[in-house]
Formats: C-alpha cells, sequence, structure tokens
C-alpha cells in the first residue's frame, strides 16, 4: 500500500511537468545574398496534444532577428508581429509531419516592412522565406529551421525539490 502511494505521488509530480512553459531557440541560415535568422520562443502545451500552437494560445514569447544580406535588410520581430507557429514538442525542426504540406508546423510573421516564413505549415513553404510587408519574396532557404530546447534550472530544481519530499514521506512511512 505505501508503496503505491509513493509511486502515486511520483508519477503525479513527473507528470505535471508536461504543463510546464518550456523555452526554445531556432536559427536557419543558406538564405540567398547571405543573412540567418534566429530567435527563440516559449510556450506550454496547455491542451496536452503534444502541440505549441501559437493559435490555441499557448505561445508566450517570441523573438526573430534576421542578419540581414545582399537582398534583404536585416529586422527583429516579436511577439506581436507573430501570425502562427506550431511546433511538435517531440520533433526537433519545424517541418511538420514528413514534409506534408499543411502538416500545421512553421512560423508565420510579418510586420509593415518584412514577412517571414519557415517550416512546412499552412503555406507550404519548404525552407524559409523572407519578403516585404505585401509577402513579395526577397530571399530564401531550401534549408529546414532548426529548434533546440533551452533548459530551464527552475523546472529541474522544482521536480528534485519535489522527489526529495516524496522520498522524505517514504522514508518515514517505512520507518513508523
Amino acid at each position: 500500500m505505501k508503496l503505491k502511494s509513493v509511486l502515486f505521488a511520483a508519477t503525479v509530480a513527473v507528470s505535471s511537468l508536461s504543463v510546464q512553459a518550456a523555452s526554445y531557440s531556432f536559427s536557419q541560415g543558406g538564405f540567398d545574398g547571405g543573412g540567418s535568422v534566429s530567435g527563440s520562443f516559449s510556450g506550454a502545451d496547455l491542451d496536452l496534444n503534444g502541440f505549441l500552437d501559437f493559435n490555441s494560445s499557448e505561445i508566450s514569447s517570441f523573438s526573430l532577428s534576421f542578419s540581414g544580406g545582399t537582398l534583404a535588410p536585416a529586422f527583429t520581430m516579436g511577439l506581436g508581429d507573430l501570425a502562427g507557429l506550431v511546433y511538435q514538442l517531440n520533433g526537433g525542426n519545424l517541418i511538420g509531419d514528413n514534409g506534408a504540406v499543411n502538416s500545421g508546423e512553421g512560423i508565420v510573421a510579418w510586420n509593415a516592412q518584412h514577412s517571414y516564413f519557415s517550416g512546412i505549415g499552412p503555406l507550404g513553404v519548404i525552407g524559409g522565406q523572407i519578403g516585404d510587408a505585401s509577402f513579395n519574396p526577397l530571399t530564401s532557404t531550401p534549408l529546414a529551421i532548426s529548434v533546440t530546447a533551452v533548459p530551464e534550472p527552475e523546472s529541474f530544481a522544482m521536480m528534485l525539490a519535489g522527489l526529495g519530499v516524496i522520498g522524505v514521506v517514504a522514508r518515514r512511512r517505512l520507518r513508523g
């Protein structure tokens, strides 16, 4: 009975981590005329479907920077410029389901001067494309955008503290 209680508590503690916010960094190079994209986003899988989805209000922060090249000037974008972002949590790149067009994954952002599309998302853009405010292409790349999870010390500390409490409770129960 005691072992079942401890296992249940441990399962609850570990499963609660899946709802916590996570941060990711991304980069993409190979644009015609030079230049590269880099940035980050954070979010939480609130509906536990394995995706972070901007349209489900699961993205809490976003930043993007294009370094500029001969075909397109440097620019930055923030959360207010984001029009769509879908990221599959067990994936590594924003490329969709085996490269299927309209698979949903990707980034779409624009502001008064620039537009950026990447991934296979709803527009079917393979690789990445930078355009002007009217979405006319200025430069593109066939390379996929690379996404890396950023470890958050707070998450690890909370998990270790929770497991420590579970261990103390289990030890007291075994002695008592």
